[in-house]
């Protein structure tokens, strides 16, 4: 924790920054985050079941991967989708 904050001091000096102006975040944008984070959370964990599962009835290791592989990549795009409903929507 004490080196993180001298490295922030000294990335401060070399930038010319404030704290306070690093530390002024868009509220909104951190809702929007934190639904987006939920959303892509959450269709991981069903591709990483879905793999299990899968893996469980008796399928090759390879399918187990590429189901997990497919499920983080469709929570990407996932989260990428939501991020503009929700900015567009407003919340």
């Amino acid at each position: 924790m004490i080196i993180f904050r001298i490295f922030a001091e000294i990335f401060d000096e070399v930038r010319g920054e404030k704290e306070e102006s690093r530390d002024l975040i868009d509220e909104r944008a951190k809702l929007v985050g934190l639904k987006v984070t939920r959303v892509s959370l959450s269709i991981f964990t069903v591709g990483f079941l879905a793999a299990l599962i899968a893996l469980a009835l008796g399928s090759t290791l390879g399918l187990f991967f590429i189901i997990m592989l497919s499920g983080g990549f469709l929570a990407d795009i996932a989260s990428s989708c939501s991020e503009i409903y929700y900015y567009r929507k407003g919340v």
